[in-house]
């Protein structure tokens, strides 16, 4: 995107609208001390993920339509149909306005299975001329996850039934992105849930799937198995060609990652397996090599083209199933794919540590040119013996690692900032967030209310801060 430009995106409730509204603002930064407001982009619906390529803004929505869901259905089928449309609502930097359909009538699509009564719309943007109308399409369905290359956008259904049962099939809808926006190719279901967007990686123009049928119980009464399919476009529509099922029985899938024609998954009971797949007959995937660890991993990242970074937890064998423990970086070497070896490992803290990266990639930051890894962590230490005993907070803030694959992890420093727990209103509380960006021989430490800095060869010094909202 053009160095002169920054987007920002949010949602809000209208009161005008009476519904929450996505919000695009383009800023015109080319003057860095005066960024100037240039397009504000209301559209009717919540955010529920988003892509840019290029300068297209690929927006996913979920909302619903304007007619209440108890009109008689003869009212519905006679109203105006500009009335159940969402609308998208476009402002200059003078104040003119012009407002249109979020999706023309002709692009709504019927689910593959009855789903819901939301609309997911998937809304293309041109930044550069965000008043000109782009494609936008929509399925009746309420949305799940949701992964995109630069090619293609894939929408799943919701991990939960509406009697709150897991589902045991996942929808796959597949759109092409194409200059002028999204045009649907097809659909097709697949046996079990997603775990997220990771889950799911396309590969010259196959979609990988990872997804767990069943569950898992303590009572020993596991139904849980793992599967990967293969789905292709062909003969017009969107089919399963490749599948290798029935992968560790009785446990469900904690991560996976695909990366170009290797797949990589971790399940867990009491164990971390590490199952590798070779993927690259799309018709016929296949598991090549697994190893075995204590805990599990969260996270995959790829260290280079033969080696992985996790994060999870670890965890202590206790019988019928693992009490978990402290957070656990490890480096995992691929090299003989049919015989991965964990060449290091690192455990931080004790029962009760956590860290964001467990669950969002965002907080997980690792810099390949100074091979330094940031992530934020809240470490417990001193756990009692009983699972549910956790250990007393010692530490909050972000936490620096050099990571090789020769060397391994190697801990370099802590910056804290603090508990950052804020009460905005007397019923809801945010939880902090803190985040690890590297600039030249510097990191910083973002959190919603501050910003740190200190020089990567001297992490002990006392860091440099800046109270956002604040003129010190």
């Amino acid at each position: 995107l053009r160095a002169d430009l920054l987007i920002a995106l949010g949602s809000n409730y209208s009161e005008e609208r009476g519904r929450t509204v996505a919000i695009v603002t383009i800023l015109d930064v080319s003057d860095r001390g005066a960024p100037a407001l240039q397009t504000t982009i209301e559209a009717d619906g919540d955010v529920v993920s988003s892509r840019m390529i290029g300068s297209k803004l690929h927006l996913v929505l979920s909302t619903w339509p304007r007619a209440i869901p108890s009109s008689p259905l003869p009212a519905l089928l006679f109203s105006d149909i500009d009335a159940l449309i969402p609308d998208i609502t476009v402002t200059g930097a003078d104040g003119s306005s012009v407002s249109r359909n979020l999706v023309a009538w002709q692009d709504f699509y019927y689910p593959v299975d009855p789903n819901g009564y939301q609309i997911t719309a998937v809304v293309t943007l041109d930044v550069e001329a965000p008043d000109e109308p782009q494609q936008s399409v929509a399925v009746m369905a309420d949305a799940g996850t949701v992964y995109a290359s630069t090619t293609a956008l894939y929408l799943t259904d919701t991990d939960y039934g509406y009697g709150g049962d897991m589902r045991e099939t996942t929808d796959v809808y597949r759109f092409d992105l194409g200059q002028q926006g999204p045009t649907y190719v097809g659909s097709t279901s697949v046996p079990g849930r997603l775990l997220n967007r990771f889950s799911l990686g396309e590969h010259n123009g196959y979609l990988r799937a990872a997804t767990t049928v069943g569950h898992v119980s303590r009572s020993g009464d596991n139904t849980a198995k793992n599967n990967v399919y293969v789905l292709g476009a062909e003969d017009g529509g969107l089919k399963v060609v490749g599948s290798v099922e029935d992968i560790a029985p009785g446990e469900r899938i904690y991560s996976a990652r695909f990366i170009g024609d290797r797949g990589f998954m971790v399940t867990f009971k009491k164990v971390d397996p590490l199952f590798t797949l070779d993927l690259s007959d799309p018709t016929a995937p296949r598991v090549v090599g697994e190893l075995k660890v204590p805990g599990y991993s969260d996270y995959i990242h790829p260290l280079g083209e033969n080696h992985l970074l996790t994060i999870g937890k670890d965890a202590i064998d206790v019988g019928d199933f693992a009490w978990y423990q402290g957070v656990q970086l490890s480096v995992f070497d691929v090299t003989d794919f049919a015989n991965p070896q964990r060449l290091d490992v690192e455990i931080v803290g004790d029962r009760g540590t956590h860290s964001e990266a467990l669950t969002n990639p965002h907080a997980f930051n690792f810099f390949p040119p100074t091979d330094t890894l940031a992530v934020p962590m809240q470490i417990a230490e001193g756990a009692g013996t009983h699972p549910s005993d956790h250990g007393e907070v010692t530490f909050e803030g972000l936490c620096l690692y050099r990571v090789t694959t020769e060397e391994g992890i190697e801990p370099m420093g802590r910056i804290a900032t603090g508990s950052r727990d804020v009460q905005v209103d007397p019923w809801y509380w945010y939880t902090p967030w803190t985040r690890g960006i590297f600039m030249g021989d510097y990191v910083f430490a973002v959190t919603r209310n501050e910003v740190s800095v200190v020089p990567l060869d001297d992490l002990s010094a006392t860091p440099l801060s800046l109270r956002l909202g604040s003129t010190d």
